[in-house]
């Protein structure tokens, strides 16, 4: 069409001839080719691939998003993150139609990226690296063991040639993965363990070669040493790797570096030296074998009081945090140890003071945001909230003792119950306001979900299993039914009750110290002496909301100064830790209704933030533009700094407490979040004002601070959430992005990540698609997000028609070149797909199904597109955004519902809705098809999203045909054959199983 453009002139064709050809030519184009048969067009239809002109590491992004979102500690996980990794893995290789040896290179790959990104991490910053090394070390070689075995369907003949490929697959990724030497670099922290392995293959090297190992030379080792040691710890290769070419590369040591040879204390524990004695050290060293960890169980269990103390200590140790050959047992160790008692349902919780320094000793070390993130991967949260709910009723209805001083170092009632229950608090997102002011309520888990998982899980491994019942609990029941009403007790109904007494020795405790205290001068009483309530926890926590009540009316009312206040909380957190769980709560739940007057915070009576708030102000805007978000400054200048009088108290109570404690883990992992949902369920533009308190608290935290408040100014402002999906899609596809790195395969991923977050020792800028990953669950308006990755992909199929268009030699590469646009639109698709996942999982593909695609493509057309529909740009855009369309969706379901058969489990979580979401939207293109609707959009867009959608449904996720009913594959059937695509009819119908074995036989016929 563009050389009869160009050439009509010079023609004697008349305008009427040369526009009948141009029809003609539409007609081929559209119609008389048979779309996907033989025609210039048909690479649109070849599921395989492209990798011409692009980079085929894009194929694989997914792998890489999905490991950042992990690592975001904040979101829990309902089943084991391994489960969810295999049958990505799966999905990614049916997609990509990828070799073993592809795919578990990239799966490598996106691993070692995903450790070298966090080689600096900011101080203050919650999580560790483990969580990164156990990613790469223990989750992916666990996520790999049941690939290797192939699927109980497969007959014994067949399963055999697939484990010999697969296994074959792994080793030689292994061999190529040495040649991305820029990415095996060992960390610092993981240097001597890297140099541990390459000498131990060194050694087993010699040893078979019938020699000794020279202590003369040294073996320095990398990340791919590792890797193999983790390999050959789950059975996944032998030894025989140690024998390839390059694998031990040995170099002469230097006499300075001659160390002595340090015998494990494993090895010492074997042999009997007592516990005592090894105690720090085997804290310090991962076990290595399992073995080791279970006669350390034992001992915990049946072992002397000082015994069952140490053991439970040492499994809490680096086996659990470190130890990555051994990791998921300590796991489960470690939640078994939390239900000591076989029968915990018989009420009889004085069975549980025996167990009480066990119990502290496990659950003081589990606290921290980093192991429970751990506990997480292995997907034993369910567990974990069923084994605390005995622990809570049952040191929750003890009373303390007379002599108990407040301190969670040592073990009591008191302390036993606020690491459990501020432990069991956290696992369902307790500090989330009310439903309507929460933009993400939905996607958390709850408590009754959490034991239904549980339940469901106990009965698959023993049918006759009692299910744990919140019921069984009485005081955690009536808690919890308070905690939903978001403490919104009102004092009026207090009379005649049994916790008015309560409410009043607390209050009075209170209100006695504000009397020894000059709130004008800024002084009190020196003896900070915490008194002590002889009461049960649970007769405190029930009587909390209503205290609350009274001192916050009290503050409002200048009744109670703002320290006194301040101060009077503090002393009810040191007297009971778990009490913080209801202050927050109780505070947030305030927030969230608006109904208090600000406050001013002149450094007065509030702390101040003057000092740097203007300065945190631009810091944060700075960061955001960093990534491609540019907005207006948070807060206005010339206002006073003001905070809602609830948000003024909760936020004045973190910062009396010491940022960088080794003991308030437990702090660390409520305020945090807590706070950071006020922020983001408030319209009151507080986030620079906490920003700045923060930072003048702790100066040393400053960038981690900035880092987390960036991501709010996202959570209200809709263009700002445009731009940043607009800045993803421009990082990864922008090819300039890859420059100055090793090798352009890492170009999409390092364009949307980055390398990091350090740049010569500071924060300087955020990464796209990092700031959209631990933001995008945040975001108020999640169908504006999918409405704008719906349209980038129509507008990219558009962009991508006419650098095709303009760049094509029609007489030569035409098809060439046309692959390659397939195959960048391929790319696109897959990112939108990512991050539609990321931003609403199930229920925004659930919306993308039902409402984005039948709504902006098929029932009021595409939009503006920029590109009319009569040059060749113009149908070539039209027929790649109906591919691309068809792509999405196809992979947004694989994402989340897989694309075969699924365990029971991942089906509870993921797949249960598969069926009737596509069984609709299955009858939807039926109607359409038969007529009963007419599609809005363009005609080539709209056969090229049918044929597409049916060809990759078929090739990618035919399992998923089988859940449609026979009538309505029959009026699909009937309309691909109005089309002549009679093959495609028989191939849909095949798949429907054997209910559609008649229409089958009819369509032959």
């Amino acid at each position: 069409m563009q050389v009869i453009e160009a050439n009509k002139a010079k023609t004697n064709l008349s305008q009427s001839k040369v526009e009948k050809l141009y029809a003609s030519i539409q007609w081929v184009i559209m119609d008389g080719n048979r779309l996907g048969k033989h025609s210039h067009f048909s690479c649109l239809f070849d599921t395989r691939p492209c990798n011409m002109g692009t980079s085929n590491s894009a194929c694989w992004i997914p792998l890489d998003v999905f490991m950042e979102n992990v690592m975001d500690g904040r979101n829990l996980h309902a089943i084991s993150v391994i489960e969810a990794l295999t049958e990505g893995i799966r999905t990614l290789k049916v997609i990509n139609q990828a070799s073993w040896q592809e795919t578990f290179l990239a799966l490598w790959i996106s691993a070692l990226r995903l450790v070298q990104r966090g080689r600096e991490s900011l101080e203050g910053q919650a999580l560790s690296h483990n969580p990164r090394f156990s990613m790469l070390l223990a989750i992916i070689p666990l996520s790999i063991a049941p690939l290797m075995h192939g699927k109980k369907s497969e007959i014994d003949g067949t399963q055999k040639e697939l484990a010999l490929s697969r296994r074959h697959g792994l080793i030689s990724s292994l061999q190529v993965l040495g040649q991305f030497s820029w990415l095996l670099t060992a960390p610092p922290a993981l240097v001597v363990a890297a140099n541990d392995a390459a000498n131990k293959a060194m050694d087993t090297i010699s040893k078979m070669n019938g020699g000794t190992t020279n202590q003369n030379l040294k073996v320095v080792g990398s990340m791919l040493h590792l890797i193999v040691e983790a390999c050959i710890a789950r059975n996944l290769i032998d030894i025989s790797v140690y024998f390839r070419p390059g694998y031990v590369v040995s170099s002469p040591k230097l006499e300075t570096e001659a160390l002595p040879n340090k015998e494990s204390p494993w090895s010492s524990f074997l042999e009997g030296i007592p516990l005592s004695n090894l105690q720090n050290a085997l804290v310090a060293t991962p076990a290595s074998s399992v073995e080791h960890l279970e006669r350390l169980y034992g001992l915990a269990i049946d072992g002397l009081e000082e015994e069952r103390l140490a053991a439970s200590s040492i499994i809490c140790g680096a086996s659990l945090t470190c130890g990555w050959n051994v990791q998921e047992h300590a796991a489960r160790l470690v939640v078994r140890l939390l239900s000591p008692i076989s029968s915990p349902d018989s009420l009889n919780w004085t069975n549980y003071v025996q167990h009480m320094p066990m119990l502290h000793a496990i659950l003081s070390s589990i606290s921290s945001i980093d192991t429970v993130h751990i506990l997480s991967l292995y997907g034993l949260i369910p567990e974990l909230a069923a084994s605390l709910m005995p622990i809570c009723e049952a040191f929750g209805s003890m009373p303390p003792p007379s002599n108990h001083k407040s301190c969670t170092e040592k073990s009591s009632a008191y302390s036993v119950f606020s690491y459990a229950f501020l432990l069991l608090f956290r696992l369902w997102k307790f500090y989330r306001p009310p439903l309507e002011h929460c933009a993400n309520a939905r996607q958390d888990l709850t408590l009754e979900y959490l034991l239904l998982l549980q339940n469901r899980q106990v009965t698959l491994q023993n049918s006759n299993a009692q299910p744990v019942c919140i019921n069984s609990f009485p005081k955690l029941q009536a808690w919890y039914v308070q905690n939903q009403m978001c403490m919104s007790s009102s004092t009026s109904g207090l009379h005649d009750r049994p916790v008015q007494q309560v409410v009043d020795m607390i209050l009075t405790m209170i209100f006695s110290k504000a009397t020894k205290s000059d709130c004008n001068s800024g002084t009190s009483s020196g003896d900070q002496h915490v008194d002590v309530l002889p009461l049960p926890a649970w007769d405190i926590l029930e009587a909390l909301p209503f205290v609350l009540e009274a001192i916050l009316e009290a503050c409002a009312h200048g009744q109670l100064c703002s320290r006194d206040l301040t101060l009077g909380l503090k002393e009810i957190v040191d007297l009971l830790p778990a009490s913080l769980a209801i202050i927050i709560t109780y505070f947030s739940a305030e927030i969230t209704r608006g109904i208090w007057k600000p406050v001013v915070l002149n450094g007065t009576e509030w702390p101040s933030p003057a000092a740097n708030l203007f300065l945190v102000d631009q810091e944060i805007k700075e960061l955001l533009a960093s990534a491609g978000v540019h907005i207006p400054r948070c807060y206005p200048r010339g206002l006073e700094p003001k905070l809602p009088l609830p948000m003024a108290i909760l936020v004045s109570l973190t910062i009396t407490f010491n940022f960088g404690g080794k003991n308030l883990d437990y702090v660390h992992g409520l305020f945090g979040q807590a706070i950071e949902n006020c922020i983001g369920s408030s319209p009151w533009p507080s986030m620079p004002i906490i920003g700045a308190l923060w930072t003048l608290k702790a100066r040393r935290w400053h960038d981690f601070i900035l880092l987390t408040l960036s991501r709010f100014p996202l959570v209200h402002d809709r263009d700002a959430v445009s731009q940043l999906i607009c800045s993803c899609f421009s990082s990864f596809l922008d090819p300039a992005s890859s420059r100055g790195f090793h090798f352009d395969a890492n170009s999409g991923a390092v364009g949307l990540f980055g390398n990091g977050l350090i740049d010569n020792g500071a924060l300087k800028h955020v990464a796209p698609g990092s700031l959209y990953v631990h933001s995008c669950r945040m975001f108020l308006d999640m169908h504006h997000a999918g409405d704008v990755i719906f349209r980038l992909v129509i507008d990219q199929a558009h962009e991508i028609a006419r650098e095709w268009a303009s760049n094509i030699n029609l007489r030569s590469a035409g098809r060439t070149s046309l692959a390659v646009a397939v195959s960048k639109m391929r790319q696109v698709a897959l990112l939108a797909a990512c991050m539609l996942c990321l931003a609403g999982g199930l229920k925004l593909v659930q919306v993308l199904y039902e409402e984005l695609f039948p709504t902006l493509l098929l029932l009021v057309g595409e939009g503006k597109s920029g590109t009319a529909t009569t040059s060749p740009a113009g149908h070539v855009g039209n027929f790649l955004g109906g591919y691309a369309i068809a792509y999405l969706l196809v992979v947004s379901g694989s994402f989340i519902w897989g694309v075969g058969e699924t365990s029971l489990l991942f089906t509870l979580v993921y797949s249960s809705k598969r069926a009737w979401v596509f069984g609709k939207h299955m009858e939807f293109l039926a109607r359409l098809m038969e007529g009963e609707t007419l599609p809005g959009c363009d005609p080539g867009t709209w056969k090229a999203y049918v044929l597409s959608f049916f060809r990759l449904l078929i090739s990618l996720a035919a399992t998923w045909i089988r859940d449609v009913k026979v009538e309505t594959l029959r009026k699909l059937a009937s309309g691909l054959r109005r089309w002549n695509e009679h093959e495609l009819a028989l191939a849909l119908l095949e798949r429907g199983g054997p209910a559609a074995m008649s229409a089958v036989v009819e369509s032959l016929s």
